[in-house]
Parts: structure tokens; C-alpha cells; sequence
């Protein structure tokens, strides 16, 4: 789905709600860096010289180049891995099971990416038993004040 990102270029909507360049995946970048809101928050938090939210430093990701890979050609007559993305479609969608991406090509490594979904995995399903809550504080809402 097309979108204007923040600094006005023509996107493409994650499945997460995200605008992305165009331009997004197609060479090898640092795109955790630059669009992954995660390494995002923690880049342009005041706190810490700008390297805080819930943890003190941003994850190992971030700093991995990568990009979208075409993955029959990519694994013809290599040991490049090619992992399949739903950043653009749900991973409920089969039916666009075709956009793959790569570390490996970008002489990175996937283990770190690996590493963060297995501990948001683990802290998704610890937390409530895995069940979401979504809450609404109103804007108006102040701190009570208590009297001695």
C-alpha cells in the first residue's frame, strides 16, 4: 500500500503500520538502523545519550546490513541464507510468501535478528500468559493528589 514517509518521500506500508522508502531492502543497508522503530525509540531517546527506553542499549540488530534477495537465484550455487518476510503481508498470508531477505549477502549475520525474535517470543508468551491488553488513558487524566 502506498504512504508518504515523515520526510515526504513515496512509501510502502508495513504490516506493522510503517512507512518505508520505496528504496527500502533494496541494497545493503543498515534498515534496522533507519526505519525499525525499535532501534528507532532507543536512537532518539534523550536519556543516556540517546540510547535508552526499556533497555539501557539497542539491540545487536540494529547495527546488521541486509537486503531483499530474489531466493532462488540467491541459494543457486552458494550457502547464502534466505529467510522469508512478512514486514510488507502478515504471516498468516501465504499468498505472498515470495519476498525473502538475506544477511549473509550483505556479509552480516542473522543471528542476532534470530536471538531478538526468540527473547520477544519468550517475553510474549511469559507476559500474561501471552495475552495482549490494549488500554486507553485518557489525555486529560492527572495524577490523584494526596493530602496529609
Amino acid at each position: 500500500r502506498p504512504c508518504t514517509t515523515p520526510n515526504g518521500e513515496n512509501g510502502a506500508l508495513s504490516s506493522g503500520g510503517f512507512c518505508v522508502p520505496i528504496s527500502y531492502g533494496t541494497n545493503c543497508l543498515l534498515h534496522d538502523m533507519l526505519h525499525d522503530p525499535n532501534c528507532q525509540n532507543r536512537l532518539n531517546s534523550p536519556q543516556l545519550n540517546g540510547f535508552a527506553t526499556s533497555s539501557p542499549h539497542m539491540s545487536r540488530y540494529c547495527f546488521q546490513a541486509w537486503c531483499y534477495v530474489d531466493r532462488d537465484k540467491c541459494k543457486r550455487d552458494s550457502s547464502q541464507e534466505v529467510l522469508a518476510s512478512d514486514y510488507f503481508f502478515p504471516s498468516n498470508d501465504t499468498s505472498h510468501a515470495s519476498l525473502f531477505y538475506s544477511y549473509t549477502t550483505c556479509n552480516s549475520s542473522n543471528q542476532d535478528w534470530l536471538d531478538y525474535q526468540d527473547a520477544k517470543a519468550r517475553l510474549d508468551n511469559d507476559v500474561l500468559g501471552g495475552i495482549s491488553l490494549y488500554v486507553t488513558i485518557p489525555a486529560s487524566y492527572q495524577t490523584p493528589y494526596y493530602y496529609k
